[in-house]
């Protein structure tokens, strides 16, 4: 099996102005293939996406905007399995099959997630709350 698809993983941050108070707000943005994956609103579960990195298994990765899975059509999650250098990933929902390479999704993955915790620590010093 070889990697065929290409996964863009960043994280968006955008200020919000809530109850007289700025935050910070993160969230996790996902292409595949330089295309969204979904036409419509969603979001990534961040926990699910670190979890999926553990190893096989069916994780709600995308959500609903409202953050519940089924709400958006995610009635079996995406069905993560490792093949030596390769993370496929399966939507039976909706049909469709991803293939990446590993240590790229990983790396992507992980790096995302430490810019997360970089923007989570600068808040802090600076007196905002850090949302994502």
């Amino acid at each position: 099996m070889n990697p065929k698809d290409t996964i863009y993983v960043e994280l968006e941050v955008f200020a919000v102005l809530w109850d007289n108070d700025i935050h910070l707000q993160g969230k996790i943005g996902i292409a595949f293939n330089c295309e969204d994956p979904y036409p419509d609103d969603y979001l990534v579960d961040s926990i699910e996406l670190l979890n999926s990195l553990k190893g096989d298994g069916s994780y709600f990765i995308f959500s609903c905007t409202c953050g519940i899975p089924q709400c958006g059509g995610w009635e079996s999650g995406i069905d993560v399995s490792y093949h030596g250098d390769v993370v496929k990933w399966v939507d039976r929902d909706r049909d469709r099959t991803w293939i990446f390479e590993k240590d790229k999704l990983i790396n992507d993955i992980n790096a995302m997630n430490e810019e997360a915790e970089e923007y989570r620590r600068q808040c802090q010093k600076k007196g905002l709350e850090y949302v994502g």
